[in-house]
This record gives structure tokens, C-alpha cells and sequence, in this order.
């Protein structure tokens, strides 16, 4: 089955865009490289919008991050380097939107990252 967006490879987040919608990039089997332009303003990633991104490897996420949706990067099978531009303590701040019986969150699900490297050190996933 050909999946609907399998032909991005690439994705530059202006940095004027705030919200990554739920769905945006579902299933971008080739989607490898995500850039979000320096100076961003970014919010939020919604739900599942880079669910089953499988060829995507590593991110950096802007440290005007405010919001992580459930299941966000789920599936993202090759997602072994998660960077955020901002602190551990920024990180801390950031509102998951599923937390579960453990206080676990729900956005990296069957990723192979361990940690979120932050400006400042590493976040245990």
C-alpha cells in the first residue's frame, strides 16, 4: 500500500508556524530530515503528527516548545537523537498531553531514543 505522503523526504518548519497539526506528516515513510527555522516560534506538536515517520533519524526541537501531543513521533523507528534547543527545566515545562499510571508519556513510543538532549544535559526517556 502506497502511503499518502511518502514522497517527502524533507520538511522546513517556518518559523513563524506554531502549531504542527495532528496528522501533518502521518506515515512520510522517506521524511529523513525536519528543520525548524532558527528564531521559531514553536509551539505545539499535535497528535500523531509525525506518527510512523520511519526514516526519519534525529530532531531538533525549538526550545519555544510549550506542547507535545499523544503519540506524536510514535512509531518512528529510526529516531535514535532527540535534541531540544532549550533546558532540562524548559523541558520539564513542556505539557504532554497523555501521561500514563507510571506518569509515562506517550509522544516517543517505539523509538529508539533514550534520552532528549537539552542545552544543559540529558533527559531519561
Amino acid at each position: 500500500m502506497k502511503a499518502i505522503n511518502d514522497e517527502i523526504a524533507s520538511v522546513r518548519i517556518h518559523q513563524n508556524c506554531k502549531i504542527i497539526n495532528d496528522n501533518a506528516f502521518y506515515r512520510c515513510m522517506n521524511l529523513e530530515d525536519v528543520t525548524f527555522d532558527s528564531g521559531s516560534n514553536h509551539t505545539s506538536i499535535k497528535m500523531h503528527a509525525f506518527y510512523y515517520c520511519a526514516s526519519l533519524s534525529s530532531i531538533t526541537l525549538p526550545s519555544t516548545l510549550s506542547f507535545m501531543g499523544t503519540e506524536a513521533f510514535y512509531y518512528c523507528v529510526s529516531l535514535e537523537t532527540i535534541k531540544y534547543n532549550g533546558s532540562k527545566d524548559n523541558w520539564n515545562s513542556i505539557y504532554f498531553e497523555y501521561r500514563g499510571p507510571n506518569n509515562d508519556t506517550s509522544w516517543h513510543y517505539n523509538t529508539p531514543a533514550e534520552v532528549v538532549r537539552c542545552s544543559n544535559g540529558n533527559i531519561d526517556l
